[in-house]
């Protein structure tokens, strides 16, 4: 499509960096979709009313979990960096139409700039550690998965079986004994953890698609910044390169500082 003959002439560099601009364009609205969606299910879920029919000791954990070890933070980052994306392909779209050597300049700077964090954020989606497991085993009886468990918790258990304690919390011995008292039951264990396998795999897939999709993002914005330079032409891009040489240097010095401050200050 992006290189398709347009009465039988081959389509020129400009031709296809339109359509390529507006295919990172089209992938940039899904992005964000999906990671407004995924917030606002997050958002509602904490702001409901905790009622629970049963008791929990355990205090609420905060809406967002910034750390390096949080998918949702390299989803909502993610979304950050495709709606900043969005905004340039939409400006540069004029540039390219209008041949605007500045515009389109400034536009190969932000798909320089937004390309490594790009990577960084679609790396992070791939969850070779199973954080999605370990964090839905800690935060599956917090208001904020309240949702979540509406979704896989048996009908009518969502707030009372399916939110049983590891091992029975801290005023009970274990699952079973915090079953009966609380539930009259003996099996909040069996469905609790049969509703957390059916979330950890639904995340796993979301997640895995999210990543793929980065991918072929960013596969976009290599080819798109390819055609572009070669728009440009090689000199003015390398002298462009050479005057902002300084800037190139606060992304990693910037990234070195947020690490560091994640891993001396972060609790987890």
């Amino acid at each position: 499509w992006c290189t398709r003959k347009n009465l039988g002439v081959s389509a020129t560099n400009r031709q296809i960096l339109t359509r390529l601009n507006f295919l990172c364009g089209f992938f940039c609205v899904i992005q964000i979709i999906w990671g407004g969606f995924y917030f606002i299910i997050k958002f509602t879920s904490f702001l409901e009313e905790d009622d629970q029919e049963v008791s929990n000791p355990d205090e609420n954990k905060p809406l967002i979990s910034l750390d390096l070890w949080s998918l949702e933070s390299f989803t909502y980052f993610l979304t950050l960096l495709n709606f900043i994306l969005l905004i340039a392909t939409m400006l540069a779209h004029r540039a390219i139409r209008g041949v605007n050597l500045v515009g389109s300049v400034r536009f190969m700077w932000v798909l320089f700039w937004l390309l490594p964090l790009q990577i960084f954020c679609m790396i992070g989606l791939f969850d070779a550690s199973s954080v999605t497991e370990v964090k839905t085993k800690h935060w599956w009886d917090d208001p904020s998965m309240s949702y979540v468990r509406e979704l896989t918790c048996e009908n009518g258990t969502a707030n009372n079986k399916c939110i049983v304690p590891i091992k029975g919390g801290k005023n009970y011995e274990n699952e079973t004994v915090w079953c009966i008292k609380e539930c009259n039951a003996t099996d909040c264990e069996d469905i609790r953890n049969e509703a957390q396998q059916m979330w950890n795999l639904t995340s796993e897939i979301l997640y895995t698609l999210n990543g793929v999709w980065a991918m072929m993002l960013i596969l976009l914005m290599w080819v798109t910044l390819s055609v572009l330079q070669a728009i440009i032409t090689l000199p003015i891009v390398q002298r462009s390169k050479e005057s902002n040489i300084p800037f190139w240097l606060i992304l990693p010095i910037m990234g070195c500082f947020s690490v560091g401050y994640l891993l001396s200050y972060n609790r987890t």
